[in-house]
């Protein structure tokens, strides 16, 4: 598959017009969420789709597809931005912001997120909890994963490696009860927490 880049656009603009996402993503070999992204990022409008399938007929109706995609985006905002949400002193409140491309252009959140491996199921994460929603500190997680890294969570260093309370039950097959009541003790060893 061909990697889309932007000395493409006139050749894709020019395409795209008389054919659909679907048939313009076939026609230069790349896959069909790759080249909504790709549309949506530079506004690139292409023809009407033909039936009632994935294609659409322009980037904003293209997106309606991803309406968990919307309130993510939206509930980002709301707990960056808006003082009255229930979670704005967790987020707005402490600093964590959302990068002006993002709040300015939900476009570009979108398009980031299907060039990055969003699809149904995942949830936003930001790697560094101190810092806020921006590409390069965000990604596409499970559920299990984002439980295991926000602010709350205990983190265990032990042999050089660092991992959640969480992680270290599956690994070691403690009861992770067990771990969450050792760990709280301030004599207790790593070596202690974490023996069977």
């Amino acid at each position: 598959m061909k990697i889309l880049n932007k000395t493409m656009i006139p050749d894709i603009a020019k395409y795209a017009k008389e054919h659909t996402v679907k048939e313009t993503a076939n026609y230069f070999n790349v896959s069909y969420d790759s080249m909504q992204a790709y549309l949506a990022k530079y506004k690139i409008v292409h023809a009407p789709r033909k039936d009632k399938g994935e294609d659409n007929n322009n980037y904003k109706v293209g997106f309606t597809l991803y309406k968990k995609l919307y309130w993510i985006y939206y509930a980002m905002l709301d707990r960056c931005c808006n003082i009255k949400s229930p979670r704005y002193k967790d987020y707005g409140a402490r600093g964590i912001k959302v990068c002006n491309e993002w709040k300015n252009d939900n476009k570009a959140f979108f398009a980031w997120a299907l060039a990055n491996g969003y699809k149904e199921g995942l949830t936003l994460d930001r790697l560094d909890n101190d810092k806020g929603y921006s590409s390069d500190n965000c990604a596409w997680v499970t559920n299990k994963e984002n439980c295991n890294h926000n602010r709350r969570t205990h983190f265990l260093t032990y042999q050089g490696k660092t991992q959640s309370l969480k992680k270290w039950s599956e690994e070691t097959g403690i009861n992770y009860s067990t771990l969450r009541n050792r760990a709280s003790r301030s004599n207790m060893s790593v070596e202690d927490i974490l023996r069977r």
